[in-house]
């Protein structure tokens, strides 16, 4: 995992290699002083953000497909490629919760704003609600018969948002367990779905290499974004929601403004597909994650090749197989 970061009042760089295998996602916590990441590897790692350094390793059965902070900062919940999703508490680095209930690998997790409720999507056709206090289900969104990819809960916490195979994206009442709006318009695979800060609109990513944005209420589809020549493999929008980030399978980042489509920024920063991203909490930069098996931190307002050319030009630190074994925690609790 490489880490890097500069900033406009000079530069300081930290290099970790970590993961070994693609890195699948990433998340900031909410205090903006820690990144988490997951990895085919079968591992989670928190990550200290000013001292570039592992504080955990999360060690799972399987491969961990993506994770999510609580809005306090004091648990995370990963989703696992075994079909279940585990809370964790992060001071005390130990397991707190197994999710189970899914029949097939879990494709994504959220945490409700409100702290509430974690859902998780899968293969197996669900999207699925849980008390986040004790792990209890609440609550089984059946769609068709097709993978759910993407989960994203409204800023009010009311109403969760996904997408999926079926080319659709689906608004439900997280109380009720009832379909709102169900949203057309994709030509393949509806991937990544992300809702914006004011709760107006929603951002999807497709296989059909396109995003488009829409009312979530009336299905009405607003713009569609053209230019990555791949999947779009996630979106995210900035906290101000005056811009979305997108991350493909081209092996770019892009930059778009909502309001009218237009692209702001391509930027090639990674070797291999781009898997994940995150903004920083105060939005002032973006975490990106690749099957290159890297994190790259960066300030979209900077000249990013400048940036590319000093972090490349850094020595590059391997964890010690001692600071490896001092991160590990157990697979599962007993009786998990």
């Amino acid at each position: 995992m490489a880490i890097w970061d500069d900033t406009p009042r000079g530069s300081q760089t930290g290099t970790l290699l970590g993961h070994d295998d693609s890195v699948q996602n990433v998340s900031w916590s909410p205090d903006g002083t820690r990144l988490a990441t997951a990895s085919e590897d079968g591992t989670a790692v928190i990550w200290d953000n000013a001292q570039n350094s592992a504080v955990a390793t999360l060690r799972h059965e399987g491969a961990v497909s993506d994770l999510a902070w609580s809005p306090d900062g004091e648990r995370l919940v990963t989703a696992s490629r075994g079909a279940a999703a585990r809370i964790w508490d992060v001071r005390g680095r130990t397991q707190l919760a197994v999710l189970r209930g899914h029949d097939d690998e879990l494709t994504t997790v959220s945490w409700s704003p409100d702290g509430t409720r974690i859902a998780t999507a899968s293969r197996d056709s669900t999207a699925r609600i849980w008390d986040a206090s004790d792990g209890t289900e609440l609550t089984v969104l059946r769609g068709d018969r097709y993978w759910i990819g993407g989960a994203a809960w409204s800023p009010d916490s009311r109403y969760l948002a996904t997408s999926s195979t079926d080319k659709a994206l689906c608004v439900w009442d997280a109380h009720r367990g009832t379909a709102v709006t169900t949203l057309h318009g994709h030509t393949d695979y509806a991937w990544r779905v992300a809702w914006s800060p004011d709760g107006r609109r929603l951002a999807t990513g497709s296989r059909d290499h396109t995003i488009r944005l829409w009312e979530p209420f009336s299905g009405a589809e607003l713009v569609t974004m053209t230019g990555h020549q791949e999947r779009v493999q996630g979106v995210a929008w900035s906290p101000d929601g005056r811009h979305l980030a997108t991350v493909s399978w081209d092996h770019t980042v892009r930059l778009w403004n909502p309001d009218d489509g237009r692209e702001l920024t391509v930027v090639g920063v990674h070797d291999d597909q781009v898997n994940g991203l995150a903004w920083h909490p105060d939005g002032s930069r973006l975490a990106t994650v690749s099957r290159d098996r890297s994190v790259r931190v960066w300030q979209p307002t900077m000249d990013i090749e400048t940036l590319l050319r000093r972090a490349r030009s850094r020595v590059f630190r391997r964890l010690t197989d001692s600071e490896r074994r001092s991160f590990l925690l157990p697979t599962t609790q007993a009786g998990a």
